[in-house]
């Protein structure tokens, strides 16, 4: 149905794709992993026509076809859902169907049945603007789909829930190729496994009558990595055998907020986070999670106490005060045709150290983004390259960089680990612990039970915007959270 021919793009001196060949048969679900920064994007970017490859060809059904621009993809019959979303912000949900050319006004399209027709797309939580793209995109009947981090924002049950919508299309002839970090989705889901390393095939699996073989995980692993499974899980920080005991960093007395369109988003929230605490705040998107970060980061207003080293601080003092990463790493985390060295800027541009009578002092400024970028770990290492070219892994270290450059007393952030492979995932955790235990603390919300159980010393379910009392992770196990995200408790 697919195939690729020594497709190469590089941007400078970085090569994204080098000589990739690929593939892909109809009716067949394709997995496409690697690490943060592999590829893959930009593979999918330049099928679906976003993007033009500098070398190599595509051929679609047998024909040689020149993919210039997203609208040749679609009349080629080739739909995207992109990890960094799509979407018209100011549409309403049904005027955003409208654009994929969905016609009827009384019934919703698939996986978007419960959001709302009328909804104003920028107003919705990214779980449910994540869906929403995935709508738009089925509603073109597609028969080449292509799915960056699908289930980056999903919960496990939303999650479940478009596996069996794909399988569905897959069986009514569709054909999908599916970038995941998540490697068991990737095996649950996909016939074949492919992976891509420092831009180039690393590795193929293929299911076999139904099956994998003995150790494919392992081999992905590997592939990606070049190390085992135990390597790569070493590098997860474990909670600690008790929680923190030191004095309250943070207390929240009966707080309470809107939403934009006016209702109650949080209900008298009341918890305490100590020094050096880690607490998870799991949950199904939508009950809350973001009206609570930015609550407590001073961003929108609240009633109720905020106290930081016990004293009320007001909305300003805490912005100065709390480090906050925001979800959304390209519409509100960074701006993607500014260069990576002026989103680093962002937040410091006022500085003393950064300015000198109104004028930026430029040397400064590059002394500041060269060191972020080596003490992060950012790839590539160029302070030039636009934001917006880089992985998503790449983005989270250059926001969490930005942040912690601060030297804030508390740290917040929402998902932080979405759509972010193991070894980065692994290294940002790394970098969120190392904070804790230097006496900060940090907050985090997730939909992945697992990594609120591993990544916290505490944790609280957020549900219809009412916040369970926090607990030592080991006191609750999965099933019991689980059972608390979706019925309360």
């Amino acid at each position: 149905m697919l195939e690729l021919h020594n497709i190469t793009k590089s941007y400078g001196t970085v090569v994204a794709n080098d000589r990739v060949s690929l593939q892909v048969s109809a009716g067949e679900i394709v997995a496409l992993v690697g690490e943060n920064g592999a590829g893959k994007s930009t593979l999918l970017s330049i099928v679906g026509g976003f993007q033009q490859p500098d070398a190599g060809s595509i051929t679609v059904n047998g024909q040689h076809v020149t993919l210039d621009s997203p609208r040749t993809a679609l009349r080629a019959g080739i739909s995207v859902v992109h990890q960094h979303f799509a979407l018209v912000p100011s549409f309403t949900v049904r005027e955003q169907m409208a654009l994929a050319g969905f016609q009827s006004s009384r019934t919703h399209p698939p996986m978007a049945e419960d959001i709302a027709l009328h909804s104003i797309v920028e107003d919705l939580p990214l779980v449910h603007q994540q869906r929403v793209e995935l709508a738009r995109a089925l509603v073109t009947r597609p028969k080449l789909l292509l799915l960056d981090e699908p289930t980056s924002m999903l919960a496990p049950r939303e999650s479940e829930r478009l596996f069996d919508v794909l399988r569905r299309i897959r069986e009514a002839g569709t054909t999908i190729i599916l970038v995941t970090h998540k490697i068991e989705e990737a095996l649950d889901l996909s016939d074949r496994i492919v992976v891509l390393r420092n831009g180039r095939l690393g590795g193929r699996e293929v299911r076999t009558d139904g099956r994998w073989t003995d150790g494919t995980r392992e081999r992905i692993l590997n592939a990606m990595f070049g190390f085992s499974p135990e390597a790569a899980s070493a590098q997860a920080v474990s909670p600690m055998d008790d929680s923190p005991a030191g004095d309250a960093l943070l207390a929240v007395d009966r707080l309470t907020t809107l939403s934009a369109d006016g209702r109650v988003a949080l209900r008298d929230i009341t918890f305490t986070v100590p020094e050096g605490g880690r607490l998870a705040i799991v949950g199904v998107g939508g009950q809350g999670q973001r009206e609570l970060l930015e609550a407590l980061a001073g961003y929108i207003d609240t009633g109720g106490a905020i106290r930081l080293q016990d004293r009320a601080r007001a909305a300003h003092e805490r912005r100065a005060a709390i480090g906050y990463i925001t979800d959304d790493r390209i519409g509100e985390g960074g701006i993607a045709d500014l260069d990576l060295t002026g989103n680093l800027l962002l937040k410091h541009q006022r500085l003393e150290r950064f300015t000198w009578r109104g004028l930026l002092r430029r040397n400064a400024i590059r002394r500041f983004a060269e060191r972020a970028i080596r003490d992060w770990r950012i790839e590539p290492d160029d302070p030039d390259r636009r934001y917006g070219t880089f992985s998503g892994g790449n983005m989270q270290k250059a926001l969490l960089a930005r942040e912690m450059a601060r030297r804030p007393q508390l740290m917040l952030a929402a998902n932080p680990a979405h759509g972010l492979d193991v070894r980065t995932a692994g290294f940002l955790w790394a970098r969120l612990a190392a904070f804790a235990r230097e006496g900060g603390g940090v907050i985090f919300t997730t939909t992945d039970l697992s990594e609120g159980r591993s990544q916290a010393d505490l944790v609280a379910v957020l549900f219809e915007g009412r916040l369970s009392t926090p607990q030592p992770v080991m006191s609750l196990s999965e099933r019991e959270l689980g059972t608390m995200m979706i019925a309360g408790w």
